[in-house]
């Protein structure tokens, strides 16, 4: 019996049709509100806007719960909410990337092409500025591979104009952060 056969044996034991579909649903249970934020920022970033929609209709009390989930989706009543109870939460860093605010919602790439959305990253981006955010801040993301070449780096330093400009392909964001010294 060889190993693909008996994890078929176990899953279809499990009432799953595949290994896969035991493993999947095996993660899925186990996340953590953290890790399915996580998850979630990932897609974002990737532009994986089916994904995303499905972990948020999932869990949608995720955005509430994190500044950075919510920034990264562009979900504007939850960062409002989010910083109305507690303003320095503008410029704190956090996350798996230990991010500010702004720099997830500059870098991501959910629902970039939707007018609305950018819409949004404008009205939540003026927010935080308005309370203290850098729009200079820097920020890791280790294993990145740029888009233009076949290379991966070890990791890519990023601020807010440069989601702004690259990610987000947001022109009145990159103006407002230009404007604000960025």
């Amino acid at each position: 019996l060889t190993l693909s056969e008996a994890q078929s044996v176990v899953a279809r034991e499990a009432g799953f049709s595949s290994w896969p579909k035991l493993k999947h649903h095996i993660e899925e249970s186990t996340l953590s509100g953290a890790d399915l934020g996580e998850l979630i920022i990932n897609a974002a970033f990737a532009g994986d806007d089916d994904a995303v929609r499905t972990m948020l209709d999932r869990d949608p009390a995720s955005v509430r719960g994190s500044i950075h989930v919510a920034a990264a989706v562009a979900d504007v009543q939850a960062v409002l909410a989010l910083l109305d109870a507690d303003p320095p939460l503008a410029d704190r860093r956090s996350g798996k990337r230990n991010w500010p605010p702004l720099l997830y919602l500059c870098c991501s790439r959910y629902r970039r092409a939707e007018q609305d959305a950018a819409s949004a990253r404008l009205r939540i981006a003026k927010r935080l500025i308005e309370l203290g955010a850098d729009v200079n801040a820097a920020g890791l993301e280790l294993g990145y591979t740029a888009p233009c070449v076949n290379q991966m780096f070890d990791e890519h330093e990023w601020r807010p104009i440069d989601g702004a400009v690259g990610r987000s392909a947001n022109t009145d964001l990159a103006r407002l952060l230009l404007d604000a010294g960025a």
